[in-house]
């Protein structure tokens, strides 16, 4: 059978497949559908970017000949992920430990579906699986990662059910494709979620017996999508945390050797030493980072002070643990306002306590990306740049093209309501409110 033949064969099953997820769940046709089928021979069985539902053909033909109902329980798996939007939400977040909980995430919902028990393993292997979960009705994804970040028993735990709760490849998250055709981009967050709102209405006729659904149901499944908008975004506090985790580089003595080997190597084989250079951490590594602030006026006042302070924190835990840092603060608006270059904690102190914000103007972000694109490729100690950050309301103009270091765009979470249009290769943190002064310790 050629390669035509075989996509055209799988693809079948998918469509097969996807009418009987239909029939036992009417409610959800306005998602079933939402994803274009594509293969891919690079994916693993089934996965999705939020536009297409890629498939190897040779896997699924495998895995039907083997126990055909396993491709709609895994069909149902990714569309859970693009219902509860994590193929967006990954960006900026440590992507294993997100992939479980979100995994995680997504068995939670389709058990709450009624007849969903059967569509994610055996009552043996729920068991196991909930005994690693918080005890309550459902937990998000990203409730579960922030609570595996801080507890790395937890964290552990989780890992431990993830051979039960993945069923799909995660690779393609976040990517856009080119699509073949000229249709409609199915696969944008507007679009899954009208698709949401639409199934929401299918499964209220559904549970009240107004529409053409007759049967039974859990009344709480659409408080999981609710629930689910808790936190769309990933926190500032958060990804400063993940920017700034310890990392370790060890380097290689070469004026010191390991004497144990060397003389081993003497005794085993007479004049032929066992050469094993010493290893030593590089404790004079410096992590380097540039935070800009729009000082176009849409981020002022108490939002500014917010920022400051969880900035604040973190760098002071940074010198706290020993570490070296270059921290350059940057103010603008249609154009670069002002710079500073800070090393320690007492220099970032005497930052804030003199702030003054320089601007007022429009908003521009190109002139601040040529900077920091200046400041890597010809100031030294830039060239490894960890991250650069953007506190701003995000309206703007951005580059035409993604940058070669991450980007994060820090948005007050008022200002997320209004939906700023954000490039593809932006990460957006959520500036949460913390009751916190500047001069707070």
């Amino acid at each position: 059978m050629g390669k035509n033949d075989r996509d055209s064969l799988a693809g079948e099953i998918l469509r097969y497949s996807r009418q009987a997820l239909l029939k036992q769940w009417p409610y959800l046709g306005p998602l079933l559908f939402r994803l274009q089928l594509r293969p891919l021979e690079e994916v693993w069985i089934m996965g999705s970017n939020g536009e297409y539902l890629f498939y190897n053909a040779d896997d699924v033909i495998a895995l039907y000949k083997e126990d055909s109902s396993q491709i709609p329980k895994i069909m149902i798996h990714v569309l859970g992920h693009c219902m509860l939007q994590h193929v967006e939400r990954r960006n900026g977040r440590e992507h294993e430990l997100y992939d479980t909980a979100s995994d995680l995430a997504v068995f939670q919902l389709i058990e709450r579906l009624p007849g969903g028990k059967s569509y994610v393993g055996t009552s043996q292997v729920r068991n196991e699986v909930k005994e690693v979960l918080p005890d309550r009705e459902h937990i998000s994804a990203e409730t579960l990662y922030t609570s595996g970040m801080k507890d790395e028993t937890l964290k552990r735990n989780y890992e431990s059910v993830s051979h039960y709760v993945r069923r799909d490849d995660h690779t393609f998250w976040g990517k856009k494709m080119e699509s073949p055709g000229n249709g409609p981009e199915t696969g944008s967050a507007f679009s899954w979620k009208m698709a949401m709102a639409q199934t929401v209405e299918e499964y209220q006729k559904y549970l009240n017996g107004q529409g053409r659904y007759q049967g039974y149901g859990r009344g709480d499944w659409t408080e999981l999508l609710e629930l689910n908008k808790e936190e769309e975004h990933i926190s500032y506090d958060e990804l400063l945390r993940r920017f700034t985790a310890p990392v370790e580089t060890m380097r290689l003595d070469m004026d010191s050797m390991d004497l144990a080997w060397y003389v081993t190597g003497l005794n085993l084989y007479g004049d032929l030493p066992i050469v094993e250079y010493n290893e030593y951490r590089d404790m004079n590594l410096v992590e380097t980072f540039i935070i800009a602030i729009d000082t176009s006026g849409s981020c002022c006042g108490s939002t500014l002070n917010n920022f400051l302070v969880q900035t604040k924190k973190v760098v002071e835990d940074m010198e706290l643990g020993g570490r070296k840092f270059l921290l350059r603060m940057i103010q603008c608006d249609y154009g670069i306002q002002e710079e500073t270059e800070i090393r320690t904690v007492e220099e970032f102190n005497q930052y804030i306590s003199q702030f003054r914000m320089m601007g007022g103007g429009g908003t521009s972000f190109v002139p601040v990306f040529r900077r920091v694109d200046q400041l890597v490729a010809e100031e030294e100690g830039y060239e490894k740049l960890k991250g650069f950050m953007y506190f701003s309301d995000g309206f703007g103009d951005f580059p035409n093209q993604a940058t070669p270091y991450e980007t994060v765009f820090v948005i007050p979470e008022e200002e997320l309501e209004y939906g700023p249009a954000i490039p593809d290769w932006v990460t957006v943190a959520c500036l949460k409110e913390q009751s916190l002064e500047i001069g707070a310790a």
